[in-house]
């Protein structure tokens, strides 16, 4: 046993791993920390949609454009998020990816515009998180230029979860 225990001191000098009293502080530390940033930022995250005939997955970082998007001309961007509804299943399935190009936080309320993978027109609509259950729920979308036609899934109503 002694013989055991010299083994794995001498192999934790070796890898450089010395244990210390505060060792398990910092742990404690970091994880806390780690926490306190996944709820400060309740906006960035994968989220599902399921129900109603719909299916889907929202993508966000509505903090920073780090996820790949489309514009309306069908090029690639980065953007805020994106969001990935269908509409039916098998051969009738269809879809509406939608780009989110802007945002703007106050709280757990976030205004955003995107752009209807369906339409290529741009709209607006506000996200809402519940930190209870962690899901966000669409409201007041709107198609920013009226007298446009075209459609879009992304609409009032929809709760996506975590």
């Amino acid at each position: 046993m002694k013989k055991l225990k010299a083994t794995l001191m001498l192999c934790a000098l070796l890898i450089g791993f010395v244990p210390s009293p505060g060792l398990a502080q910092t742990a404690k530390k970091k994880a806390a920390t780690t926490v306190a940033q996944t709820t400060s930022k309740p906006f960035k995250g994968k989220w599902k949609l399921a129900g109603r005939g719909l299916s889907g997955a929202m993508e966000l970082n509505l903090y920073a454009k780090t996820i790949k998007g489309q514009d309306a001309d069908c090029n690639d961007i980065m953007a805020y998020g994106m969001v990935n509804i269908v509409y039916g299943s098998g051969g009738n399935a269809r879809p509406d990816d939608c780009t989110i190009t802007s945002a703007t936080i106050k709280g757990n309320v976030a205004q955003i515009k995107f752009i209807s993978g369906r339409s290529g027109l741009e709209h607006k609509g506000t996200l809402t998180y519940n930190p209870q259950n962690k899901q966000i729920k669409v409201s007041n979308v709107e198609q920013i230029d009226p007298d446009a036609f075209g459609e879009c899934y992304l609409t009032d109503g929809l709760v996506f979860r975590k």
